[in-house]
């Protein structure tokens, strides 16, 4: 008596005729590990239906572990200084080239020490500023009130749109630039706390531009990380040389 075939054979000789001259009548069985720390990749092997466990390659990709950016060490900020105060005054010519430019800032001490209290800047720091962007100089060989890249003017180096936001009526008097410098310092201090170091970046950079270095530099709201951390030589270079211009009037 002949057995009749059973389902299962039946099943895969359909299957084998439903997929032409190539048929599966096995899939392989690949165990997965139960734990591990690795994503797996997995692809069905041709011809095993997706209800089927069997894969014909086993993919062990490694998790990407996220990047935490190390914040920069903070610099000694002191030491910075007096190396820029060195090399401003490391020959006869620069000596005198600055004592020249002391002179003339001092022509109007009167006028930093009065904007100097009434916005709560120090003094020295307000002289260094004029040190640094003109020479402590308003007008030109030619008489003309000095003008920069960007039409800032004056000793102090204001610029129009900033001068009227600081109502500054004349920028290009003296009296007034001068006044314009010291209130704008006074503001950026206020701003950022009574931190000396971005108030001065701010004069140069703008209260953007540096808000943009010290989160850059990993900077808070305090400042402690930020010092002079900036990706920009230019500014960093501003900063140091203000605070080491101070240093031509302490003594």
């Amino acid at each position: 008596m002949k057995k009749s075939p059973s389902k299962l054979g039946i099943g895969a000789m359909l299957l084998g005729i439903g997929l032409g001259s190539t048929a599966y009548l096995a899939c392989p069985q690949v165990e997965q590990p139960q734990e591990t720390k690795l994503e797996q990749h997995v692809e069905i092997a041709p011809g095993c239906f997706p209800s089927v466990d069997c894969y014909s390659k086993l993919v062990e990709k490694p998790i990407k572990q996220p990047v935490v950016a190390e914040k920069p060490p903070k610099e000694n900020i002191d030491q910075l200084v007096n190396d820029v105060y060195a090399q401003m005054t490391d020959s006869e010519y620069k000596i005198r080239h600055y004592q020249k430019a002391v002179q003339e800032v001092n022509k109007f001490d009167h006028l930093f020490e009065i904007y100097a209290k009434q916005y709560g800047v120090p003094k020295e720091i307000a002289k260094a500023h004029a040190i640094v962007e003109t020479r402590g100089q308003h007008y030109d060989k030619h008489g003309r009130v000095i003008t920069g890249s960007v039409g800032e003017v004056g000793m102090m180096q204001l610029r129009p749109s900033t001068a009227k936001w600081l109502k500054i009526k004349n920028p290009r008097k003296r009296w007034q630039n001068i006044k314009g410098g010291i209130k704008l310092m006074g503001l950026n201090l206020k701003h950022y706390d009574g931190d000396i170091i971005p108030a001065i970046t701010a004069y140069n950079a703008g209260r953007t531009g540096t808000n943009r270095l010290i989160k850059k530099a990993g900077g808070s709201k305090d400042f402690t990380d930020y010092r002079l951390m900036t990706e920009n030589p230019i500014i960093r270079r501003y900063t140091l040389k203000v605070l080491a211009a101070a240093k031509l009037f302490e003594e």
